[in-house]
């Protein structure tokens, strides 16, 4: 069973025969694999903008298979996307959620006010 990733390679990469069939056609998300591929470079990205994104009635089939045979064989590149950034501050969110109780505003607002200042 392929996931995304293979998918992804097979269209990029590799051009491995891959067919969709009835077991792994829950897994091809025509959406999913725009956005990956928007994520390989700003030509492929325009490449999908300007052919899949206008004539998006396609099956899936049809989707993958257009993609495959579209797109040249590229450089293996590893895709990178923007992670969302965790906060450590344990000692200032006690600080920001005590005031944000006594104030009777939002955490956010008191950040943006720390933020100001």
């Amino acid at each position: 069973m392929e996931n995304i990733f293979d998918f992804l390679n097979s269209i990029l990469f590799s051009k491995k025969k891959i067919s969709i069939n009835e077991e792994n056609k829950n897994t091809y998300v025509p959406f999913l694999i725009n956005r990956w591929l928007s994520f390989y470079s700003k030509d492929v990205c325009n490449i999908v903008n300007q052919s899949v994104n206008k004539f998006s009635n396609f099956t899936k089939e049809e989707h993958f298979l257009f993609l495959k045979n579209m797109l040249p064989k590229l450089p293996l590149k590893r895709l990178d996307y923007v992670k969302k950034k965790k906060n450590d501050d344990n000692g200032s969110d006690d600080n920001v959620s005590m005031l944000a109780k006594n104030l009777e505003i939002s955490k956010r607002e008191i950040n943006q006010y720390i933020l100001c200042q």
